[in-house]
Parts: structure tokens; sequence; C-alpha cells
């Protein structure tokens, strides 16, 4: 250690050390207190009313004051007590981590099976959708196929007559060149 070590050292240096240390403790302390005033996980607003009763009853005892009595306790409005005491029936078993664990399991699974039914229904829909748009662009395709064959038909119809009067023409016209050929070789 040696003289050094005492110039180095001096004692504003040990109190803003110890300081820090006082400040670092305190800060523990607020932490844990706070942790301590916590309520325990699964604990309910009845299971706090009793533990603080029988922290009433602790510091009274302690004290040598009498015990809290059935009607102390129902003119403060506990109404987990019943005239024979405490009832048991009514006081529930703090849910552990394990219990904690399986309910969050079982909201995660119905929520997973809600947005899958969502997802599922949106997918229905669109399907839904989509087959529609496409009956209907069948429909069109359908009308205009059928116009087709009907304007094909009636230019058929229409060639047929047109060729079936070129046809009737002709004839005349021979039957004419027929009777003018006659009527000159009778000459």
């Amino acid at each position: 250690m040696g003289p050094e070590c005492n110039d180095v050292r001096n004692t504003n240096n040990l109190g803003c050390r110890w300081q820090k240390i006082q400040q670092d403790v305190s800060k523990f302390h607020g932490f844990y207190e706070r942790l301590e005033r916590h309520p325990r996980s699964g604990t309910t607003p009845d299971d706090m009313q009793l533990t603080k009763m029988n922290e009433y009853n602790r510091h009274r005892s302690s004290n040598g004051n009498t015990l809290a009595t059935h009607e102390n306790v129902v003119n403060l409005g506990d109404e987990s007590m019943t005239s024979t005491g405490f009832n048991s029936d009514e006081v529930v078993r703090p849910q552990g981590r394990k219990g904690c664990k399986e309910k969050m399991m079982r909201l995660n699974d119905e929520n997973g099976v809600v947005d899958v039914l969502k997802k599922l229904q949106c997918t229905l829909e669109k399907q839904i959708e989509f087959n529609q748009k496409e009956l209907e662009l069948k429909r069109e395709k359908d009308m205009k196929q059928f116009e087709m064959r009907e304007q094909t038909l009636r230019k058929d119809l229409e060639l047929k007559d047109t060729a079936q009067k070129l046809k009737i023409k002709d004839q005349e016209l021979r039957e004419r060149e027929l009777k003018r050929g006659k009527s000159n070789t009778a000459l």
C-alpha cells in the first residue's frame, strides 16, 4: 500500500464513493419494497383482503389487543366471512404459473382459430367473387359466340337466298335463250 495510497484516497474521494454505494443500496431497497407490495400472480381481491385481515390480527395479538371478531369483520364489509368464520368454499386458490401458461395457451389457440377462420372467410369470399366474375365472363363469351353464330347463320341464309335467286335468274335467261334459239330456228 505505501504512501502513494494515502495521497490518492482522501476523505472527499471516500465520501463520494460511499454516497454512490448508498444510492445503489437505496435503489435496491426501493425495488425490493415494490416487489413485496405487488400482489402475487393469481391472487384475487378476496385473497388480498384475507391476507390483510390476517396481518391485522397478527399485529393486534402482538400488541396484546384482542383479535378481530366476526362482527368487526362484517362491519368492515368483508363478504367472504360467515357466521362460523371463514368460508373456505369461496376462497379460490391462486392460479399458479402452470395454470397461467395453460390459460394463455388456450387464449392464443382461440385467437389463432379466430384468425384462421377470418382468413378462411376472406379466402372464401375472394374465391366466390372470383367465381362470380369468371361466370360473368363466361356468360359474356357465350353471348358473343351466340351472336356470332346468329350472324353467320343470317349471312349463310342471305348467301343461299342470293344464290337461289341467281340460279332462278340464270335458268330464266337460259330458257329465254332457248326460246329465242327455237324461235330463230323455226323461222
